[in-house]
Formats: structure tokens, C-alpha cells, sequence
């Protein structure tokens, strides 16, 4: 006989909530395995610049070389060394490597390019960040 005061369906809940995340899970990376892009990367002229991780075991080197590949004006980096989290990893090598992209096509600084209300993308991302706390 089950309590009538919804011990039942918390107990439900822990038994199946961890498999529900994993359904979901499951599920959204046999979404991202079907999606294909190669038909309108060629098509993308503006500059890209593709990072990658030579220790990268998610997203190998090989996925990055049907990249370069496709994207007329990409460019590459490789971090020696990084993993799938080379940003955590590496971060100094990976900033100043952004920076130079930018300057090298004239797209100044992040957070300097003005955003609708005449002051930087990044000056409207922290305030509208700030107005949500």
C-alpha cells in the first residue's frame, strides 16, 4: 500500500529523473550526429576562424579539416595541447589569437564595435547582464 501523500511520486521521480536526463541527452547528440552543414559553409565569405585542440577526443582534428575545407576565408589555429575545453586550458593563446584576427580584418577590438544605442556590444551585454541580477 502506497502513502497517499506524494512520497510515491517523489520516489518515482528519483528513480527515473537520472534516465530522463540521459534520454535527453541521448537524444540530443543523435540530433547534432544527423545535422549536416558542408552544403552552405562554402557559401559563408566572411572570415572564420576555426580553433582546435590537437588532444581534442570530442571533436577531433579531422572535423576542423572538413572546415578549412568548405569555409572559403577560414583560418586556423591548433592548440598544442588542448583538449575539447582549450579555452579553459589555454586562454591567454586563445585571446591573443582572436585579437589578431580581428585586427588582421579590421574588425577592431571585442566589445568596441558600436551596438544599437551608439555604446559597445560588450558595454550592452554587462548592463543588460546587470539588469537581470
Amino acid at each position: 500500500m502506497v502513502a497517499d501523500d506524494g512520497r510515491a511520486i517523489d520516489i518515482i521521480d528519483q528513480t527515473l529523473l537520472p534516465h530522463r536526463f540521459e534520454t535527453r541527452r541521448l537524444e540530443t547528440l543523435e540530433d547534432a550526429a544527423e545535422r549536416v552543414s558542408e552544403h552552405f559553409l562554402p557559401l559563408i565569405a566572411q572570415p572564420m576562424l576555426v580553433v582546435a585542440g590537437d588532444k581534442d577526443g570530442f571533436t577531433p582534428r579531422h572535423t576542423s579539416d572538413v572546415l578549412m575545407n568548405l569555409l572559403p576565408a577560414a583560418e586556423f589555429e591548433l592548440i598544442p595541447g588542448g583538449s575539447h575545453i582549450s579555452p579553459v586550458e589555454f586562454p591567454t593563446q586563445i585571446i591573443e589569437r582572436i585579437h589578431r584576427f580581428l585586427a588582421d580584418h579590421g574588425l577592431g577590438q571585442p566589445g568596441t564595435r558600436p551596438g544599437p544605442s551608439g555604446t559597445s556590444w560588450g558595454e550592452n551585454w554587462t548592463r543588460q547582464a546587470a539588469s537581470r541580477d
